[in-house]
């Protein structure tokens, strides 16, 4: 088997819709499902403490392998990690460290790492709005303020590039926004620096964005679901302890799921009863706004745009990106 190059992209990239690409094009075999064993590990590993790197690389393609194909491993899960989770966000640079390490034994066989970026403020706002899929609940600038090391190592090309570049000598860099601007020249520049072949396959960009307004019923429902759950852990009459277990656990880990899927698939009617329910008449202009410290400007500033500048040649990337 053949690997042609390792994707890390950046959470909120088209990550998906690049990978139903891959899992499509005759050239290629996608591994994504395949590594999910591996980044569980890697995190399960980083909030032990247990960093060495001798974590069993244990890879699969999603479908069976067919001769001559191109394995493609993509999970922007490598360029990050512990979403909603802020008491472990401050170890990202261990784990973006222990993930550069493991994946850097492949890299023996293949040089090529391929990183997805995007202007940060969009990339702000789409992370945030994936916070709150995935259980999180209040404002834009509530978020920034209990997540802000999931942000600001997020938005550390710096670190992520020079982790990677220890193992990784063909690192190629590619906006966001080209994808978007030009998707021909988008695939062509991955093809030609990774000299791969041309990908063939046209699929219509995946749409799974919310409206505004279901993200904010559905932050709404999370708040709801987080104070029960809480409240329930806090209790000192609840003394059912292997049901307050059970309930709790499946809660926290499937309620999220409860909530979004019901904003994603129930009727308008059902949807405007909710509304009726919550009180809720418009989204607050407060809920997509939020303000970074000087601090965290000059820390994105300094590791995102200007480092992207530096190790790029790439003029989409220079002009996109000075925006902190």
């Amino acid at each position: 088997m053949e690997i042609g190059f390792v994707h890390i992209g950046m959470m909120k990239t088209a990550s998906t819709y690049m990978q139903n690409v891959w899992m499509n094009e005759q050239n290629y075999s996608l591994s994504w499902r395949g590594n999910f064993e591996l980044l569980e590990n890697l995190r399960n590993s980083v909030k032990k403490n247990k960093l060495n790197p001798d974590i069993k690389i244990n890879i699969r393609t999603d479908m069976p392998y067919k001769q001559g194909e191109k394995i493609v491993i993509s999970n922007e899960g490598f360029s990050s990690a512990f979403m909603n989770e802020p008491e472990h966000q401050k170890k990202i640079p261990q784990f973006i460290d222990l993930s550069s390490r493991v994946l850097g034994k492949i890299a023996t066989i293949s040089p090529n790492l391929l990183i997805i970026v995007r202007e940060p403020y969009s990339w702000i706002k789409s992370v945030y709005i994936q916070a709150i899929k995935q259980g999180w609940s209040g404002t834009a600038q509530e978020f920034i303020d209990n997540q802000a090391d999931l942000i600001v190592n997020g938005l550390d090309m710096r670190f992520i590039y020079k982790s990677y570049a220890r193992f990784f000598r063909n690192i190629v860099v590619v906006p966001f926004e080209l994808l978007k601007k030009n998707e021909s020249d988008f695939w062509e520049v991955i093809s030609d620096k990774f000299n791969l072949p041309a990908i063939s396959v046209k699929i219509s960009p995946l749409n799974e964005s919310l409206e505004l307004e279901k993200v904010y019923i559905l932050s709404r429902l999370n708040e709801i679901s987080r104070f029960i759950v809480k409240a329930l852990k806090a209790s000192k009459t609840y003394n059912f302890i292997q049901e307050k277990e059970k309930i709790l656990g499946s809660v926290t880990n499937d309620g999220k799921w409860v909530n979004r899927r019901f904003l994603e698939h129930g009727t308008e009617e059902e949807i405007n009863e909710i509304k009726n329910i919550l009180n809720i008449r418009s989204v607050p202009e407060s809920f997509l706004k939020f303000i970074l410290t000087n601090e965290q400007k000059e820390k994105i500033n300094n590791n995102y745009n200007l480092f992207l500048k530096t190790c790029s040649t790439n003029q989409d990337i220079i002009t996109l990106y000075n925006m902190v």
